[in-house]
Parts: C-alpha cells; sequence; structure tokens
C-alpha cells in the first residue's frame, strides 16, 4: 500500500497510473471515480463520524473589527447560499460544473445529492453543537493536546 500525496482532483490519475492505491478526495471527484472510473467508495466521512465539522472560514481579529460589515455580509452571503442549495439543488450542480467543465453533469448532481443526502454542507452558517463534538472527538483520537482548551473556547465563539 502507498501514500502519496497530490493536489485535489488529481487523485483518481495516481489510481489509474498504478502510483496509489487508495485515495482520499472531495466531491465531485468521489462520485466521478465512482461514476466513470469504476472505483469503489470504501470510506465515508460522513457515514463514520456523522455530521462533521471538516473546514471553515477564518480571519484574523482586527480584520474582523476593521471590516466587520463585510466579515459579517460574507457569513450572511455564505448562510443564503446553503439555503439555497438545499431549496434548489440545481444551483449547486451548475456552480460545480462552471468550477470542474470537465466532470458530466449527471456527476456533479450525484455528488450534489450525496453532500445533501449526508448532511456535509449544513443547513446554516451556525455550527451544530454535534457537528462541533464530533469534529473535537476526531481531533482528540488522533492526539491533538491543544484541542480541550482552543476548541473550548472556539465553541462559545461560532455553536449556535
Amino acid at each position: 500500500m502507498r501514500i502519496v500525496e497530490a493536489p485535489i482532483g488529481a487523485q483518481f490519475s495516481l489510481l489509474a497510473a498504478g502510483e496509489a492505491d487508495i485515495a482520499v478526495d472531495i466531491e465531485p471527484y468521489v462520485s466521478f471515480a465512482e461514476s466513470e472510473r469504476n472505483c469503489r467508495v470504501v470510506y465515508s466521512y460522513a457515514e463514520r463520524h456523522g455530521p462533521l465539522l471538516m473546514t471553515g472560514i477564518y480571519t484574523l481579529q482586527d480584520v474582523i473589527d476593521s471590516n466587520e460589515p463585510v466579515v459579517a455580509g460574507v457569513v450572511r452571503s455564505i448562510d443564503a447560499a446553503l439555503k439555497l442549495i438545499r431549496s434548489d439543488p440545481d444551483v449547486a450542480v451548475r456552480a460545480s460544473g462552471r468550477v470542474m467543465p470537465e466532470v458530466p453533469a449527471s456527476v456533479h448532481r450525484k455528488a450534489v445529492r450525496r453532500i445533501l443526502e449526508a448532511d456535509i454542507w449544513p443547513e446554516t452558517y451556525r455550527v451544530d453543537a454535534g457537528c462541533w463534538k464530533n469534529a473535537i472527538a476526531v481531533r482528540e483520537r488522533a492526539g491533538d493536546d491543544y484541542a480541550d482548551d482552543v476548541m473550548a473556547f472556539l465553541a462559545g465563539k461560532i455553536c449556535g
């Protein structure tokens, strides 16, 4: 078994070339590999961990202090986009298709459906407390020794 680091979207090429045996990737590349290249999903973060906070947008406090209306606008825009995606998933399909036109629309649809069904995209910008706890548990299992202090502070700031 070989572990190889690659840029997002390049994992399948490594599999096809025999340079890697397994890949971790994001949608729609997972659905593309599954639909178009006969790959099989063998592990799903959503199935294994439930709702899980995987990423976020962050900035420095001085940026927030000096540009609060802009920062608040970004957050409101994200919230509006999350609500729109749930009410009209084709919006996400079209956006994904513009970013990755080489991937067939049917794969984008499958990817968006999988993301919505697994609750990978949250319903709102507010971080769900259960999602937060799952993320902390994963980090603690990985050996993060700062997780308790830092994450407790952040949870008080962002959990709804």
